[in-house]
């Protein structure tokens, strides 16, 4: 009976070691990715209305047995009207590098949010999970923020993009999930200042302008983007509440961690954006 005791002890707390979840506060005036003008206009009235968090935030909080935080991916210094108003960055500042910082997310931050997504996970994904973070820290992948980047390719990455890395990491990133959250635009050549085209774009040229329809001409950006997320919580046929946020919870206490290291390739230290730059 002892033994059936321990056996049962054991086998509980694997499959229910803990948590991940996604959490979205989005700023005042939501970002408008339908033109270009919709997308600056948005981030101009937050910046104006000194709207905390311009872009919006997605935080992560992981729950497990040895690891047990609120993180976010953020700029700590996003100057973004000088960057479209004076340096002329145009579509180019999608792909500029901000200094960025992995930071714990408050209670009251959490307070703010709308949506999230809870996936139940075992003890096998908490122990990459945490293998991950402290990896993530010790490279210090944090220190470049912005859309295009990477986090599994130590490239750093922006908070929604951190958020879905741990996902992705533990394995608990599903094919359907990838595919409704995913964003891609093609950036006009026209329109892309630095780091993109050496260049000055006027703010007000984005104005009624669209975005490429293919690659001729254009950067392709591809990004995490938190409004599809938000849009696919609502789409889910159960819906929990939490307040005054609606959320989902999937359990994945059953599904297996992949084994193997944990990044996409080696990290590179002098990683840039503008090798992903069309010439």
């Amino acid at each position: 009976m002892k033994t059936l005791l321990i056996a049962f002890f054991f086998s509980g707390s694997l499959f229910a070691a803990g948590s991940v979840t996604l959490s979205v506060m989005p700023p005042s005036h939501p970002l408008d990715w339908s033109s270009p003008g919709g997308v600056f206009k948005a981030i101009m009235k937050n910046k104006i209305a000194f709207e905390k968090r311009p872009l919006g935030l997605v935080a992560v909080t992981v729950n497990c047995p040895l690891v047990s935080e609120t993180l976010a991916l953020r700029p700590y210094s996003m100057g973004l009207i000088g960057e479209l108003l004076i340096e002329g960055r145009g579509l180019g500042l999608l792909y500029h590098t901000f200094p960025g910082e992995l930071e714990t997310v408050t209670s009251d931050d959490l307070k703010e949010r709308t949506h999230f997504l809870r996936t139940l996970v075992s003890d096998d994904h908490c122990t990459r999970i945490g293998a991950y973070l402290k990896e993530f820290r010790e490279k210090k992948v944090g220190r470049h923020f912005g859309f295009p980047h990477r986090p599994l390719m130590g490239e750093g990455g922006n908070d929604m993009s951190f958020a879905v890395s741990i996902l992705e990491v533990a394995g608990l990133l599903e094919q359907t999930q990838k595919e409704a959250w995913e964003r891609v635009v093609y950036l006009p050549d026209e329109l892309s200042g630095m780091p993109l085209k050496e260049k000055y774009v006027s703010f007000f040229s984005l104005m009624g302008s669209a975005w490429g329809k293919d690659d001729q001409k254009a950067t392709v950006l591809k990004f995490w983007d938190s409004e599809k997320l938000m849009k696919w919580i609502e789409k889910q046929p159960t819906v929990k509440k939490d307040g005054t946020a609606q959320g989902v919870e999937i359990d994945q206490t059953n599904s297996r961690a992949p084994e193997g290291g944990l990044w996409k390739q080696s990290l590179d230290s002098q990683y840039e954006k503008k090798k992903n730059t069309k010439q």
